[in-house]
């Protein structure tokens, strides 16, 4: 899970996302042993599951 991790694609980089058809700024930290991404939003940090969130680049 360390590697997975390691190489996450754009963590700990600020990016932009979508969360119920509202964009904002997030901080994607880590993904743990579900597949569930956590990611830092502006109102704290939460877990999503496949397709709950969309990640803009």
């Amino acid at each position: 899970m360390r590697l997975f991790n390691a190489n996450l694609f754009r963590k700990d980089e600020i990016s932009v996302f979508e969360l119920d058809k509202t964009r904002q700024n997030g901080i994607i930290r880590h993904a743990d042993e579900k597949g569930e991404l956590w990611v830092e939003l502006e109102d704290g940090i939460r877990s999503f599951y496949h397709k709950e969130i969309k990640l803009f680049y």
